[in-house]
């Protein structure tokens, strides 16, 4: 991990620590319970904004010339909107999931969800700075050399495969590192693929294996020759 050095914070490191601070007296006010239901909201509004991203892009560029400006409202207007809304939904319901909360424990929960609130508010601020400049060399020296930057890197490397392949194009040169979702993918993704090398060879070689003879041969021989093929075309060597 980065260390941290107190005497090269930047405007953007005491912006950063305001935000955290101002978002944790909020939770404490609020309680857990409430704040859980911002959190659930911020995702749905990711969620919408990148289903309704692509043609609210189209639809944006035929009014707006600034080159990335169109991109950037494509997904803040949605999640905006979708925030509002669901703003307005959690207010009515609530007062009512309090009454039945944890009574001192949902303060002090909602002190850590204000604060995980506060760190993905500045960094979705600082990656969309990143995607309005079209890199991360053209940010200002106050916010690219920030003692912050480094853990808004590492922060964004793990919700970076779920971003539009063009977005991830733009922030790898943010220098993302690996994290251990990313790796944990990859035992997975192999781990997957030993286990549909050995599915089409049972299917192969039903025979052998007497539970496989209940499915007919034809169905067992088009999907491990389908599977087959489908390793061939993805590894030619193989």
């Amino acid at each position: 991990m980065p260390e941290i050095s107190l005497s090269a914070l930047t405007l953007f490191d005491y912006a950063v620590i305001l935000v955290l601070i101002i978002s944790a007296i909020l939770s404490t006010l609020r309680g857990m319970t409430r704040e859980f239901l911002g959190l659930t909201g911020w995702f749905i509004s990711i969620f919408i904004a990148r289903l309704t991203a692509s043609s609210m892009e189209n639809w944006l560029s035929n009014f707006i010339a600034v080159d990335g400006l169109a991109e950037v409202l494509s997904w803040a207007l949605p999640f905006a909107g979708t925030a509002v809304i669901w703003f307005i939904f959690a207010s009515l319901i609530a007062p009512g999931l309090k009454r039945a909360g944890l009574g001192a424990l949902d303060t002090w929960l909602g002190v850590i969800f204000g604060l995980i609130r506060g760190v993905l508010l500045m960094t979705v601020f600082y990656v969309g700075s990143v995607l309005f400049v079209q890199s991360e060399d053209k940010l200002y020296p106050f916010m690219k050399d920030s003692q912050s930057s480094p853990y808004i890197r590492i922060i964004t490397s793990g919700f970076a495969p779920f971003l539009p392949n063009d977005w991830q194009s733009r922030l790898s040169v943010m220098g993302l590192e690996p994290t251990f979702l990313d790796s944990t993918l990859e035992s997975t993704k192999q781990q997957l693929d030993q286990l549909e090398g050995s599915l089409i060879y049972v299917m192969m070689n039903a025979n052998e294996h007497p539970k496989m003879l209940l499915f007919p041969w034809t169905l067992r021989h088009r999907y491990a020759m389908a599977k087959l093929s489908e390793r061939t075309a993805r590894f030619p060597a193989f």
